[in-house]
């Protein structure tokens, strides 16, 4: 889903790559995983970003 991954990207968050046929689902259809990353040195500047976009939906309240 594109439009997860541009969501959780502009959070922060690194695409480390894509696990293929990482799973398969008891229809028979295979899917593939996408992994995400925010690593400890960027977490506080991660967090920083998202108090604030929380403040601004606080505020449009």
């Amino acid at each position: 889903n594109e439009k997860a991954q541009r969501a959780i990207e502009r959070l922060g968050a690194v695409k480390e790559g894509v696990l293929r046929n990482e799973r398969k689902l008891p229809n028979g259809y295979v899917r593939d995983a996408v992994v995400y990353s925010i690593i400890s040195s960027e977490w506080p500047g991660v967090k920083e970003q998202l108090l604030e976009k929380l403040e601004l939906y606080k505020e449009k309240l």
